[in-house]
């Protein structure tokens, strides 16, 4: 039976340098995974290309069940209940308004805005489980928002100012997503979990995809567009995702989270990089402000946290 408590003796030293490294992977990975994303041909709709994404995760996570068992697959849905549904869309918003965000924000910015992921966990975790918020995490939410503020420049963008904020609203259904995970009984399989997000995730972006193709009549046309541009960008990001989220969720097992938080930090390195050297995006001096006060406050709650 599976317990419905996530108890587990404390790893050993050994467990959490695993941990660590995974989490290192897996920070690496995640902008890699994106600028596949970003670089499809904007002649595919971002809604299907995120929804050929999540389906694509959820068959891969298919042929690893079937691979693990012999072929035979249990239900990969034992256990579904009312949290891990909650999870799971909770990652389809994030992940969803993030890969579209990349259409129009630069890598490295949005990056950025999605470090506030773990504020955001304050805030869940204090509403949905009691954790206690102290006076100083109020602080840096507040000097977070500054370096929000000043990346997204609103007073510059005007009417684009919900796409540059689309980051940090897909960091506030991830910081859901990472309480909710918390309330998943461990007994439930990492790939099985990656399994539900893929398919629940991919059946939604697929149908949102044909009622917005529907309603506007501007959807791909398959027959002016080579199957090797629909699927290969984000088939590619999907084999690339699959290894960054086995490698999260292994990390989050071995691993306290005050010691995989500062190593999360290496998505913005990654995410600097592949802007800088394969999409040439520029930094301007107003982004690196903002950069450094949000990795600063980030970190700042980690000490505090970890005290």
């Amino acid at each position: 039976m599976c317990d419905t408590e996530n108890s587990i003796q404390r790893p050993a030293h050994r467990q959490h340098m695993l941990g660590m490294g995974c989490m290192a992977v897996a920070a690496m990975l995640f902008p890699v995974k994106d600028s596949f994303i970003k670089g499809q041909d904007e002649r595919v709709p971002i809604l299907l290309s995120i929804g050929i994404y999540f389906i694509v995760q959820s068959l891969i996570a298919v042929g690893i069940l079937a691979s693990m068992r012999g072929g035979r697959i249990r239900n990969p849905f034992t256990g579904f209940n009312a949290i891990t549904m909650a999870r799971s869309a909770a990652l389809t918003c994030s992940l969803g308004l993030f890969f579209i965000s990349l259409r129009f924000v630069p890598i490295a910015n949005a990056f950025t805005l999605f470090t506030l992921q773990g504020l955001f966990c304050l805030i869940f975790a204090h509403l949905l489980l009691d954790e206690r918020m102290r006076p100083v995490h109020l602080v840096f939410l507040a000097l977070a928002s500054i370096g929000v503020i000043v990346i997204i420049k609103p007073t510059e963008i005007g009417e684009h100012l919900l796409v540059n904020l689309l980051p940090v609203i897909s960091a506030a259904f991830f910081g859901l997503y990472i309480v909710l995970t918390r309330k998943v009984p461990r007994c439930h399989h990492p790939v099985e979990l990656l399994f539900q997000d893929g398919i629940l995730a991919g059946i939604t972006f697929g149908i949102v995809y044909l009622v917005w193709a529907q309603l506007t009549g501007s959807g791909l046309d398959f027959n002016k567009t080579s199957l090797a541009v629909i699927y290969t960008a984000p088939t590619i990001a999907a084999v690339i995702g699959t290894v960054s989220s086995l490698m999260m969720i292994g990390a989050a097992r071995l691993a306290p989270a005050a010691k995989l938080a500062p190593i999360s930090y290496l998505e913005l390195v990654s995410a600097s990089c592949i802007g800088v050297f394969v999409v040439a995006e520029i930094l301007s001096p107003s982004t690196i402000i903002g950069m450094v006060i949000i990795v600063g406050v980030c970190l700042a709650n980690v000490m505090t946290t970890a005290r």
